[in-house]
């Protein structure tokens, strides 16, 4: 079982860094300063070389691509090559967090997909293949790769917004709870945008409803996307089979381990931007059960509401 920081410790410090919050004061209240490289919604960004838009919702927060390695890093994962930043939410009771990548692998023809992807149980033995030779790559000593176990449901693909989803199921060794990825690739004019949100299966209906939004969030930069192609920009040699079974799928589909970390992340995330302060108003007990809610990613319990007094006789 993963050890918390002492919830004690934590409570602690935040109120000795607020003890002077109900007094008054000359100068004006800080504002919130987020670490480099992150930015909260709501916000338009372009990152990278500008190919991909995000309208980045209301209280999500994005760390670019600096930020993303230094994160990945200090979490001892390995740092995707093609990753713009990565999106959270500090304020989920449920732990997720969205990979946003772009990779310039030329426009993929789209005819035949759904024909395509009719024999999944073939495609995810391809895919389990193709990642265990990643793997193989892997220096000695990494840590142990998860293994890709099923679909959580079956890839689809959708013509009119040329998308193509994965539901990919993956289990760690010595963990008891398996991991999803949902990734959602666009194809465009040049190569593919993708974002894959990765969570436990066990929340993964609130998950999906996050890759649902997110769908609305991305989108190319004119001239980019699929319908700007041009017969002179040539096609590419990936397929939608390959970028399933051996490509760019694959290369996002083994980023489960950052999880683990993120409860202390957005904590401290939450600490930046003074919303901590919320939780210690509510009270301690309330505010133990928020501390608990962010490093864990599980829910607090609602409060049972006291039995209304009785009538006097």
């Amino acid at each position: 079982m993963r050890k918390l920081p002492t919830l004690a410790f934590l409570g602690a410090a935040l109120l000795c860094s607020g003890m002077a919050f109900g007094q008054k004061s000359q100068s004006p209240p800080a504002t919130p300063q987020l670490p480099p490289g992150v930015t909260e919604g709501p916000a338009s960004l372009s990152p990278g070389s500008g190919q991909v838009k995000v309208e980045l919702p209301k209280g999500l927060l994005f760390l670019d691509a600096k930020a993303s390695a230094d994160f990945y890093t200090s979490s001892k994962q390995p740092v995707p090559l093609h990753t713009l930043g990565i999106i959270v939410d500090p304020e989920s009771e449920v732990h997720w967090y969205a990979d946003i990548s772009y990779q310039a692998f030329g426009h993929v023809n789209d005819d035949g997909a759904n024909e395509i992807l009719k024999d999944s149980a073939n495609l995810l033995t391809q895919m389990q293949e193709a990642t265990r030779a990643e793997y193989a790559k892997m220096p000695a000593g990494s840590q142990t790769p998860p293994q890709i176990v099923g679909w959580y449901k079956p890839p689809t693909y959708d013509p009119g917004t040329h998308t193509l989803t994965t539901e990919a199921l993956l289990q760690e060794a010595g963990e008891k709870d398996q991991t999803v990825n949902f990734t959602t690739f666009i194809l465009g004019r040049y190569g593919g945008a993708a974002y894959t949100i990765v969570g436990t299966r066990h929340d993964a209906a609130l998950i999906e409803k996050k890759q649902k939004l997110l769908a609305t969030c991305m989108r190319f930069a004119p001239g980019q996307d699929y319908a700007s192609w041009q017969p002179s920009d040539g096609t590419s040699d990936m397929t939608l089979t390959g970028l399933i079974t051996g490509g760019a799928v694959v290369a996002t589909a083994a980023k489960t381990g950052l999880l683990a970390k993120l409860g202390s992340y957005l904590v401290a995330l939450l600490l930046a931007m003074k919303k901590a302060f919320i939780a210690i108003l509510a009270g301690g007990a309330a505010f133990i059960r928020w501390i608990r809610s962010k490093l864990t990613g599980k829910p607090t319990a609602p409060t049972t509401p006291d039995p209304p007094t009785p009538p006097a006789a």
